[in-house]
């Protein structure tokens, strides 16, 4: 099949190891990966801030760039991403008293990319290095995933499914990291409690990974980590890509 991948603002400018990791996955599922030049920020932060009128062209354009393309699934590796696309789109187009349609049929093909690969994943497990030493993995789960994704615990039961990886899951995976947005600026004292608390959950389970799918939640996480390196904080899709079989070598 064919899908679509919207990187959003931060795989784009920050986390480019999580887009190559997804490209590379899907990929080796047997997909055809489409990733549109004229895509921008998904528009919510703008939006939240109260620039509605940026937010609306930045909408507006999303929306035009990914609607035209014929695909499987719209794929977004970021939960709040996720959550504009697949969620909020459709509701901001009645409040700026536009015709919501095309929102609604984007938002059918949105798809948090963490939850799709879940979904397909007979098609991973193939490519999956049954040899591979095993990583010790925790999760936590974005509250924009939780409550905008297809069902809380997809991305959680797929790690337990990957067999280089040893899933150790801490007692508050599905809780706010203290992050929310721009909570961390706004209230930061009430911030940091929340996100050491979390960070001494993560670590006591003896992770040597924190997989988490939204970028706030990574930068709140491993920027309050007490000790540099003392916990990978990274998207699930690069744990699934530090586990596939490598490449046959052909002949010339």
């Amino acid at each position: 099949g064919t899908v679509v991948y919207f990187t959003g603002c931060a795989t784009n400018h920050i986390y480019e190891r999580t887009g190559h990791a997804s490209v590379k996955v899907l990929t080796r599922m047997g997909y055809r990966v489409l990733i549109p030049k004229n895509q921008g920020c998904c528009g919510l932060p703008l939006f939240f801030h109260g620039d509605i009128k940026q937010a609306e062209g930045t909408i507006l354009s999303n929306i035009d760039a990914l609607r035209v393309i014929s695909c499987d699934a719209v794929l977004v590796d970021c939960a709040t991403c996720r959550s504009a696309l697949g969620h909020a789109y459709p509701q901001l187009m009645a409040e700026l008293d536009l015709p919501a349609g095309p929102a609604r049929r984007l938002a059918e093909k949105v798809w948090d990319i963490g939850e799709f690969v879940s979904k397909h994943f007979a098609q991973l497990a193939p490519h999956l290095d049954q040899e591979r030493i095993k990583e010790i993995v925790t999760y936590h789960l974005p509250c924009h995933l939780k409550n905008h994704g297809q069902e809380k615990s997809m991305v959680e039961n797929l790690l337990k499914q990957l067999p280089h990886v040893d899933y150790q899951k801490a007692g508050d995976w599905d809780t706010c990291c203290g992050g929310g947005g721009f909570f961390f600026n706004e209230y930061p004292e009430i911030s940091k409690k929340i996100v050491e608390s979390k960070i001494k959950n993560a670590v006591s389970t003896g992770a040597q990974s924190c997989a988490t799918g939204c970028p706030g939640c990574r930068v709140q996480l491993s920027g309050n980590l007490p000790k540099k390196g003392m916990l990978d904080v990274c998207h699930p899709m690069e744990i699934i890509a530090r586990g596939l079989k490598q490449p046959e070598k052909t002949g010339e």
